[in-house]
């Protein structure tokens, strides 16, 4: 997707040539996984990150000005997104062990002080929540889509795909939203924190289903956008907001229901991740037929199709600085913000969770049926803490509970195992993790406890939510606290 393109929807000459560029590197893919080709970390695990922000004026308005923000910038881990109202931070990979949790918030730091001195020059802020309170419908069109020739493909092939059907957006919380749009704008209402795992190779399957089976735990911890278009929706607004507003078909699986482009998936992989990448180039179609003539050992067919596929959890391939291809987890649920401390200690507890995990997973359909780990998902994004899970045979569990009784230990013996210094752990999950469930305050429920108190102000809601933020304290800590009177270890 970072390249800039020229393309015409339905040119039947880019739409073969790329088909049969992806096909002939779909099949090498498979030779390289049959001949475990791929690089194997033999120091261990390391970990990476992508965060989505937004770009805000002093009022707290969007900010169409990405351009000249990333001009300012100039640096290659700060890249454009869909709007001119979004940008992304990226991450160098770090090596897992001791002091690794405080290296990549160390990095955090720096990115976001330099990100923030940038924005002071345009007379605005940077700002990480998942929908920002001040977006409206008429803000979300072309005009404020980022000046890049990829995001005017992307839109036209997806109404092309759709046969010029508008995209329908249909959203029922504790209000609802409905909207009409004939672009993808919609999905730059959503931004994310994305965490990338490459474990050693013979524990990609595993640590793939790990994530898959713990997403339900860091979207309801992590939710962080209850609002859009001034409707209080879902805790976790993003996930229905971003499946609907790339809704492209994919597939007809075997009992008949239809895979969608953007999904929690169709099951656990079975034996390898190249299950994945046989369903993208035989199941899906191609969305953006971009041929290059680019050796076939490169995979740039493959990573565009494998690009253009939004899975919750989502395969990676990448190369080394030797060429060699390598494996990574790109878990995609969590939502940005509310502060970097925070987005660190999701971090941490999606790490550790999934180490403790993927070793009881070489059946993961008996641990925890594909089926129930769908409807956890999708009940964590809705109700956030206070959803009803099923887990280890058990129907009805609140999420809170299970958590903090078994999921927190889980994550705190998969860092101990993984050489996490004990101080790190202490530090992300029993300071900043466990009182954030036990509270029951996420940046969800404090946005929403804010409207309760003040009204739906929504530029008095963000300018609150951006002092706390940058004072770099817990959300668990901002005032407007919550403290559930059943919420376990609270008087």
């Amino acid at each position: 997707m970072g390249q800039e393109i020229s393309l015409t929807p339905g040119a039947s000459a880019d739409m073969n040539e790329f088909s049969q560029g992806l096909r002939e590197e779909t099949s090498l893919l498979a030779r390289w996984f049959q001949d475990g080709r791929f690089a194997s970390c033999s120091d261990g695990h390391t970990v990476g990150l992508e965060l989505e922000m937004w770009l805000v004026d002093q009022k707290f308005e969007p900010l169409p000005e990405n351009k000249k923000f990333l001009e300012s910038m100039a640096d290659p881990m700060v890249v454009p997104e869909l709007s001119k109202f979004n940008a992304e931070l990226n991450s160098q990979p770090e090596l897992v062990g001791s002091g690794c949790l405080e290296r990549v918030a160390q990095g955090l730091k720096e990115s976001w002080k330099r990100i923030q001195g940038t924005m002071e020059t345009l007379n605005g802020h940077m700002l990480a929540i998942g929908t920002l309170p001040t977006i409206r419908d008429p803000l979300l069109t072309v005009d404020h889509m980022s000046d890049f020739d990829r995001y005017r493909a992307l839109n036209e092939y997806v109404l092309h795909l759709r046969r010029g059907k508008p995209l329908q957006l249909s959203i029922e919380g504790r209000d609802q939203v409905h909207a009409v749009h004939h672009d993808i704008m919609l999905e730059a209402a959503a931004t994310s924190f994305q965490v990338h795992i490459q474990p050693p190779y013979e524990l990609m399957t595993a640590t793939f289903n790990a994530a898959v089976v713990a997403s339900f735990a860091s979207v309801g911890l992590a939710a962080n956008s209850p609002f859009l278009l001034g409707a209080d929706l879902w805790d976790e607004t993003r996930i229905p907001l971003f499946e609907q507003a790339i809704c492209l078909p994919g597939f007809t699986r075997l009992d008949g229901t239809r895979q969608q482009r953007v999904t929690f998936g169709s099951d656990y992989v079975q034996e390898s991740l190249m299950e994945l990448f046989w369903e993208n180039a035989h199941g899906y179609p191609v969305l953006l037929p971009i041929a290059t003539d680019k050796p076939p050992d490169q995979l740039s067919h493959v990573a565009l199709q494998n690009n253009t596929i939004w899975r919750w959890n989502r395969p990676v391939i990448g190369f080394g600085v030797d060429g060699k291809p390598a494996l990574r987890v790109e878990h995609r649920v969590m939502s940005a913000g509310p502060t970097l401390e925070d987005m660190v200690a999701d971090l941490a507890f999606v790490l550790g969770l999934c180490h403790d995990l993927a070793p009881r997973l070489q059946k993961p359909h008996e641990f925890l049926p594909f089926g129930e780990a769908r409807n956890n998902f999708y009940a964590a994004a809705k109700d956030g803490l206070k959803s009803r899970v099923c887990w280890g045979g058990r129907d009805n569990v609140l999420l809170q509970t299970l958590i903090l009784e078994e999921l927190l230990p889980a994550a705190r013996r998969g860092l101990k195992s993984l050489k996490i210094s004990e101080d790190e752990i202490s530090h992300y999950l029993d300071r900043i993790i466990q009182p954030r469930v036990t509270s029951m305050q996420t940046g969800a429920s404090w946005q929403r406890q804010w409207v309760a108190d003040h009204g739906k102000d929504w530029n008095a809601l963000t300018s609150a939510y951006f002092e706390n933020q940058e004072s770099g304290r817990p959300v668990h800590t901002w005032k407007l606290g919550l403290i559930y009177a059943d919420a376990p270890g609270s008087k």
